[in-house]
């Protein structure tokens, strides 16, 4: 006997809506310990989409696979930006010497005032624009 199954279930398998929008993200690996007093310079890349589980985005800075990231994510409209720490778990080559690379958020690697803030954001985008 087959399962009847809607065509959203098929489509939509993901835990987080997934924002398709592009936003600066700096990036360091997360053993660096990070002093503000000294600022030293950060890898950047550009978000190819941003959900409450982790954020996609091209850059040409090679990371490995596993690897442990610390980001800050620039979204003109938050008033600050949002930091996390998270796992690489995807890297495809899109040419060019650039790389997209897939990072998924540590259950502690972002405040809970950032990850409402996060949340709200990409609720407030998807009721504005249902299409993402």
């Amino acid at each position: 006997m087959s399962e009847d199954r809607s065509s959203i279930q098929v489509i939509e398998k993901r835990r987080f809506l997934r924002l398709n929008d592009y936003f600066r993200v700096s990036f360091q690996p997360a053993t660096e310990f990070h002093d503000a007093e000294t600022e030293e310079i950060r890898d950047v890349g550009y978000s190819k989409n941003l959900s409450l589980g982790g954020v996609a985005f091209v850059t040409d800075t090679a990371v490995a696979h596993n690897d442990y990231v610390r980001a800050t994510i620039q979204i003109p409209e938050l008033d600050e930006p949002i930091e996390v720490v998270g796992q690489v778990v995807r890297i495809d080559d899109v040419g060019g010497g650039k790389h997209e690379v897939a990072v998924k958020f540590l259950p502690f690697g972002i405040e809970e005032e950032q990850r409402t803030k996060l949340e709200l954001f990409i609720y407030d985008h998807f009721l504005t624009d249902p299409m993402g």
